[in-house]
């Protein structure tokens, strides 16, 4: 017999693909400002393993200062940075803070504002675990040196395309040797004359701020201050002033770390305290000090001032009672129409009785009660609606006196405003490196808009801040986005 071979048939092999779970855990930071100004708007961007997701590849997102907070999803094993302040500016992104590296639990980060001069480093520290919640809780400071860390320090290499298209050239020069690095604290401008202009020169002083310098361990204003300040300021800043025939300027705050609007912690806020021989101060429009500087604002102004605060009070006095009275009539004619009805439903009863009543019309009683009362609900929806119409007059002659008491004195104040205080604002209005503007005489929290500036009255605590400078605010959407 022959030998046979039996060949098994080829193994069929299973193809299966196991899903394995993907465990996440959540990072949460938490920031309290509350040290400095609860109301700041932190520009964040978040990097894991180093990589920023594209959701922060056009512009940063903002925090709140106050219980604001920053969640992310990443799996264990990851390590968890922020990029904070102008630091998160897509082009720079070089001074990630904050680090945590997730392990078994979701990890909370509590981070703390602190006053005065701290060398704490940024990383936090680790202060409590809830086992049963899974939380690990860690705690950071948010020193004058950590500000200094993520706010961007701006070298000769980036100043000329940062710069708007049409600074002039001595302009340019002048806010390169800024980076470059001053070695005092003044900067002169020269310009030769033309045919088309005559010789110019401007003086600039930059006053050093004290915040600064109580809240950062070494801090040097030439070095480490005005670099940090966008280089787009400097240049609106010295071309109006240019434009005004200003002959000397000071500047009295450039960046700081602990005080103010996230503007000036941004390196996108300037201030300036004198153009010419002008204090850029009005403080004694609400002052009774006999003493005190009165260059800004002349007696009658303070008289119409006067005036037109009377007026304005009459119209809020006004305004509050005509709502009052629009909110009584709203009631009478509710009630008078409630009333009506109860008294069309007492005839209706009362008809279908009568038709049904073989011995005699039933007594008129609920209907006649019905009827007297819609009657005097009718007549005080009547005189209620008369008197909100009163009210509503008297709002409309008070609105219209408030109106022009208002610009009696504006025109006054206007009048009597330095002509180089509004040639200055006037250029800078108009700048492309300009977002806001603010001053002792307007408030203009948005020059790209078409709204007009808005008159300082000292009111709100904004208002009173910029009463003893003017404030521009820089143009940079990539930090500080609209």
């Amino acid at each position: 017999m022959g030998s046979t071979t039996l060949t098994n048939p080829a193994a069929t092999v299973a193809s299966v693909d196991l899903v394995v779970p993907t465990t996440t855990r959540k990072v949460t930071y938490v920031f309290d400002t509350g040290a400095t100004s609860s109301d700041l708007r932190i520009p964040y961007a978040v990097a894991v393993d180093g990589e920023v997701s594209s959701e922060y590849h056009e512009k940063p997102k903002r925090v709140r200062g106050k219980h604001g907070t920053i969640e992310v999803d990443v799996a264990p094993g990851k390590k968890v940075q922020l990029y904070l302040n102008s630091d998160a500016h897509p082009s720079y992104r070089k001074k990630p803070v904050y680090a945590v590296t997730v392990a078994d639990h979701d990890v909370k980060v509590k981070i703390k504002e602190k006053t005065g001069k701290h060398s704490t480093p940024d990383t936090p520290q680790h202060s409590a675990t809830d086992e049963e919640q899974g939380v690990a809780t860690y705690d950071a400071p948010l020193t004058g040196d950590i500000w200094m860390k993520v706010t961007h320090r701006y070298d000769t290499s980036e100043v000329d395309a940062l710069l708007p298209a049409g600074t002039r050239a001595e302009v340019k020069a002048a806010v390169r040797t800024i980076y470059e690095g001053l070695s005092k604290k003044t900067l002169t401008i020269h310009v030769a004359a033309t045919d088309d202009e005559p010789a110019a020169k401007l003086a600039v002083t930059f006053n050093d701020s004290s915040n600064p310098k109580n809240n950062i361990t070494s801090y040097d204003l030439l070095k480490d201050g005005l670099p940090r300040v966008h280089p787009a300021g400097y240049a609106a800043v010295f071309g109006a002033a240019l434009a005004a025939r200003a002959p000397k300027m000071t500047m009295s705050s450039a960046w700081r770390p602990c005080m103010g609007s996230i503007a000036h912690r941004a390196g996108l806020g300037l201030d300036v305290s004198s153009l010419g021989e002008v204090r850029m101060n009005r403080e004694e429009l609400l002052s009774n000090d006999p003493n005190g500087d009165t260059s800004n604002v002349s007696d009658e102004e303070k008289k119409l001032y006067e005036q037109f605060e009377k007026a304005r009070a009459k119209e809020t006095a006004a305004a509050k009672d005509a709502r009052a009275k629009q909110k009584t009539f709203a009631h009478a004619k509710k009630d008078a129409n409630e009333k009506r009805k109860e008294a069309d439903h007492a005839k209706r009863k009362y008809d279908g009785v009568r038709k049904e009543h073989v011995k005699g019309p039933p007594a008129k009683g609920a209907w006649d009660q019905a009827e007297a009362k819609s009657e005097a609900a009718a007549e005080r929806q009547c005189a209620t609606e008369k008197s909100g119409k009163d009210a509503q007059t008297v709002l409309e002659e008070a609105t219209d006196e408030r109106k022009k008491a208002e610009k009696t004195w504006s025109d006054e104040r206007d009048k009597n405003q330095p002509e180089i205080v509004k040639a200055f604002r006037d250029a800078l209005a108009v700048s492309p490196a300009a977002a806001q503007l603010f001053d002792p005489w307007l408030m203009d929290s948005n020059t790209h808009d078409h709204v007009a500036a808005t008159s300082n009255l000292q009111e709100d605590a904004n208002e009173k801040l910029h009463a003893t400078h003017l404030h521009l605010t820089v143009y940079e959407p990539k930090i500080l986005a609209p």
